[in-house]
Order: C-alpha cells, then structure tokens, then sequence
C-alpha cells in the first residue's frame, strides 16, 4: 500500500478547514466599549515658555523684608492696641528669621515687653484674634525692655517655619511709653 504524500496531507487539511469554517456561524463581532470622555489639563497660562530661557542672575533662595514703625501702649491681650503694619507675601519661602530693634521714646520707669506677630492672612483666622484674641498659627517674636540711659532695645533672633503664604504684620508695645521699632523679616527656603 502506498503512503499518501505530503502535498496530499496538506491538501486535506486545508480541505477540512474551509469545511470546518464554512460550518462556523458567521463572523464573530467584538463589541468594544464606549469611548469615554478625556480631560486634558495644561499648566495655566502663567507657566507658558516658549523658547529660549535664560536666566541672568541668580534665582534667590532669601529675602530680607524691613518693616518700621512708631508703636504706642497698650496690652498684649487686647489685639486692637497691635499696630498693623501690612501684608507681606512669604510664597515661595518656608522659613523666616525675626529680629526687632528699636527705641523707647523718652525715659521708661519701668520695663515692659515689645513683639512682633506675624499672622496668616486668612479671614478667619484674623477674626479668631480680633474677636476672641486667640492667636491660631502665629510667629511672634518679643524681647523685654528695661530702662535705661540709651533707650534702645533689640531681639534675640528667632527662626520660624511658615506654614501660610501670605502673613499680616503686627507690633505691640507693653511698656509705658511709644517706641520706634524696627522689624527685619528675612526669609529662607
């Protein structure tokens, strides 16, 4: 007997498939699903570069803020003697060292107490001092003054974390008489 040749083999299997296949139902449609809807979102308009950048000076990792003014008594529990001295905008920085100078003005009898309080520019956290008194989230610096000749008076530096971007200034005075204050922000990353 004779073997069937391999033209053969593949003749009838090629025979059996297009049988097999016409057998099958028809095409087999695949449903895919519904595209859903893509947001795309750029940077803001304010981050737009286009083309070359360059950058002519160094970017700075600090800032010295100078803020001064004439303060007059009052008491610290009472937020409505503070002298308010502005905003100032911290974005950027997450530190800041506070030093505060200045001169009594005339002789005191007696010492006192003279600050800086720098509170976060947020309404109710504003209103929370100006209201109740209550200080939420402040950086205050102070140093006692005590009579003498010069009248001048000066801070021990303190250093602070910023947790806000935006701060209101604030100096007050507990001793007896007005003082001319100086205060020097400086900020740091």
């Amino acid at each position: 007997m004779r073997r069937p040749s391999i033209r053969w083999s593949w003749f009838v299997l090629g025979l059996v498939v297009l049988v097999v296949g016409l057998w099958l139902p028809g095409p087999v449609v695949v449903e895919a699903e519904v595209p859903k809807p893509v947001r795309v979102v750029n940077f803001p308009a304010l981050q737009e570069v286009e083309g070359e950048v360059h950058v002519g000076q160094p970017i700075p990792h600090t800032r010295l803020l100078v803020k001064d003014s004439q303060v007059g008594p009052g008491r610290f529990e009472n937020p409505n003697s503070y002298e308010d001295l502005g905003v100032i905008d911290v974005s950027g920085f997450s530190t800041v060292t506070l030093s505060l100078a200045g001169e009594i003005q005339g002789r005191l009898t007696h010492g006192g107490v003279i600050g800086a309080l720098l509170v976060p520019e947020v309404p109710a956290i504003r209103d929370a001092l100006r209201v109740h008194g209550v200080h939420q989230f402040t950086v205050q610096e102070q140093t006692v003054v005590s009579p003498s000749e010069s009248g001048l008076f000066h801070s021990a530096q303190a250093t602070a974390q910023l947790g806000f971007p935006r701060y209101r200034v604030f100096l007050f005075n507990e001793t007896s008489r007005t003082a001319t204050a100086t205060l020097y922000l400086y900020l740091g990353q």
